[in-house]
């Protein structure tokens, strides 16, 4: 997996025990997760600076502490 965004996201839903899946688009990575799969992580497919593996990581985390909230 080339892509440092993706891997990030990943590693984060990982570590939370979530399921989740991988959908590619034509720009964009989306990445579904949940346990209905009703969230969702949208990822560039290119790398725009160095903060962008950084921020989709944060986004990830406070998607799922909402998810957790919700449960």
């Amino acid at each position: 997996m080339k892509n440092e965004s993706l891997r990030a996201v990943v590693a984060e839903i990982e570590a939370a025990n979530v399921p989740y899946r991988i959908v590619r688009a034509r720009k964009h990575i989306h990445v579904q997760f949940g346990p209905d799969f009703g969230q969702s992580q949208t990822v560039p497919c290119t790398g725009g600076d160095r903060r962008g593996p950084r921020n989709a990581r944060a986004d990830v985390r406070r998607a799922l502490r909402n998810l957790e909230a919700a449960q």
